[in-house]
């Protein structure tokens, strides 16, 4: 399936498909940083390519991917239970 994902930064993602339109805004976090934000996205949405999660998952995991990068300090990278956290938030409606 082919994909078109818009990085809206602080107010959310969203992802284009066949299937239609997802939007996401990420859940209320300390920004500490926003160095390597986008690219932890990236990260995130090809992990959910590589699980074959439907296109709303795969949006999930780029917001919660890039939403935990900017909890760390510096150019710090995303932890992983900072990355669970806020993708159950994300999930659970939590904002």
């Amino acid at each position: 399936m082919n994909y078109i994902i818009v990085s809206l930064e602080s107010r959310g993602a969203l992802i284009a498909s066949k299937d239609g339109i997802h939007y996401h805004t990420p859940p209320s976090a300390e920004v500490k940083s926003t160095i390597g934000a986008g690219e932890s996205m990236f990260a995130g949405i090809i992990y959910g390519l590589k699980e074959n999660e439907s296109p709303q998952n795969i949006l999930k995991w780029g917001v919660a991917c890039g939403t935990a990068a900017t909890m760390q300090e510096g150019t710090d990278l995303a932890q992983l239970d900072n990355i669970n956290a806020v993708f159950k938030m994300i999930n659970d409606g939590v904002l």
